[in-house]
């Protein structure tokens, strides 16, 4: 004889066991994921905490560099502003200084017969003081006479407030070499 099996069960007690069946091993199922899911969770620790860890020294060097960086960006401020008011206190005062062209063109402009100008400086001071510039001229003077006409006919002129000549420079009757100093505005 051959040993079939035979269900002699009711179709719904069959139902029941294969229901109860499942049951279980989705309840197995179940219970093995959320196994997975707490050893996965317990090995995540260590991590979460290094990361945490990191974290903190990693802001702490942000706040660090933010302090740097803010004092150090104050003190560049401080002396770019401070070069920069310098630089328009200085570049104010040139407005009200004249051109170097213009006070030679004036100096020049004074009636010089018998008196050769053979170099000449100009010094022009930013200063509060009006007049206070200076030119130097260097040159020789045909007679002496030709020589004390140009310095009077300098001192006339209203754009200069003083003429300095050596009074050494009249030592000599013809040929005379002469270092003038003029002080004034120089604008005409």
């Amino acid at each position: 004889m051959e040993n079939k099996y035979i269900n002699l069960l009711p179709a719904s007690r069959l139902r029941t066991i294969r229901r109860d069946y499942f049951m279980r091993v989705i309840s197995i199922a179940v219970l093995f994921t959320a196994l997975l899911i707490i050893v996965f969770g317990i090995l995540q620790v260590p991590t979460y905490t290094y990361l945490k860890h990191e974290t903190v020294i990693q802001n702490q060097k942000l706040d660090s560099l933010k302090a740097q960086l803010a004092t150090q960006n104050v003190q560049d401020t401080k002396k770019r502003l401070h070069d920069l008011n310098t630089n328009t206190i200085f570049l104010t005062g040139l407005s009200n200084v004249p051109m170097t062209s213009s006070a030679i063109r004036a100096a020049l402009s004074v009636n010089h017969t018998g008196v050769k100008i053979l170099r000449l400086t100009y010094t022009a001071t930013v200063s509060k003081i009006k007049g206070s510039e200076k030119m130097t001229l260097f040159g020789t003077a045909s007679t002496r006479s030709a020589l004390q006409k140009y310095k009077r006919a300098l001192q006339a002129k209203s754009f200069i407030n003083r003429v300095d000549l050596p009074v050494d420079s009249y030592a000599k009757d013809t040929d005379i070499s002469f270092t003038m100093t003029l002080i004034g505005t120089f604008q005409k």
